[in-house]
């Protein structure tokens, strides 16, 4: 008798009948993600160099977070 393979079911509460509302659900998962890597790196900040001017802005953060 062999033991049954568990399955990963990622995002299983997501699983919405509507598919608006299923999209507007992932939608709202990746800005919170982002969100908080954009806080990670806000905080983080002194660590990170801008070539422009030097100094890290929070639309400089952003653009770290979304784009490197």
């Amino acid at each position: 008798m062999t033991a049954p393979k568990p399955t990963v079911r990622l995002l299983e509460h997501l699983r919405l009948r509507n598919p608006v509302a299923a999209i507007l659900a992932r939608v709202a998962l990746a800005l919170l993600i982002v969100g908080v890597n954009w806080l990670i790196v806000l905080i983080e900040r002194n660590s990170y160099t801008d070539s422009h001017d030097g100094s890290m802005s929070a639309v400089d953060a952003l653009y770290y977070t979304t784009a490197r």
